[in-house]
This record gives structure tokens, sequence and C-alpha cells, in this order.
């Protein structure tokens, strides 16, 4: 089981779409801000364009309930999708069921479910 986690802002499209095409799940790291989000949305229409839509996660890093423009529901606004979040409490996100735990468990669960899935298909 691969998992790929990017930077959005440092990857080409071409080198996206190769790591989504080799991961089972892709966690598409940004911060709430506006070049973020743009760039965030161009690769993940770079990826439709090539077919490989693939199990993309956006992830808001440093996250705050304070944050104001633009906020969490901006951000799923311009990128048409659910996007997870991790805490900007680093104390707070490292404890047991914090967020950063809370997204370590959705990887595993998510991964667990693409196994399945996958083996499923092979057997039939």
């Amino acid at each position: 089981m691969a998992y790929t986690v990017v930077d959005a802002s440092r990857v080409p499209p071409d080198t996206m779409a190769d790591l989504v095409r080799a991961s089972s799940l892709t966690l598409l790291i940004i911060e709430l801000a506006v070049v973020d989000i743009r760039t965030a949305k161009s690769m993940l229409q770079a990826l439709r364009d090539r077919n490989e839509g693939g199990d993309v996660v956006p992830v808001a890093n440093r996250w705050s309930r304070r944050q104001t423009s633009p906020d969490l529901q901006d951000a799923r606004d311009a990128l048409g999708r659910e996007v997870l979040t991790i805490s900007n409490d680093f104390t707070a996100a490292l404890k047991p069921g914090g967020r950063l735990c809370t997204l370590k468990c959705f990887v595993r669960s998510r991964a667990r479910s693409i196994r399945s899935s996958s083996r499923a298909r092979r057997s039939s």
C-alpha cells in the first residue's frame, strides 16, 4: 500500500499525476491562502484532464477556527470537494484523538477500504 503527501505549490502536474497513479491515497496539503487554493484547484483540474482523479484528499494545514478569509468553506467551494484539516495547535494535534491522530486514522481506514476494493476487483 503506497501513501503520498504532496506539497501543492512545489510539484509539477505531470509529477503529481505519476504520484497519484502510484498511490492508493494522495493527500494534497494546502494552507488556507488564495494562492494555495488556486494551486490546488489547478492541480485537481490537471489530474482530471489526465484522467487521474484518483483518491486525492485536500488537507488544510495550520487550520484555525478563527481563520477569516479565505476560510475552510471557501476552500471547499473552490475545490468542489471536502477538505480535511490539521489544527494549528501543535500540542493538541499530536495528542491521542487530536486532529493529526484523526487524520492518521482516516488515512489508515481509507487505505484499508481501497485495498479491499482492489482485492474484490481482482478476484472477480
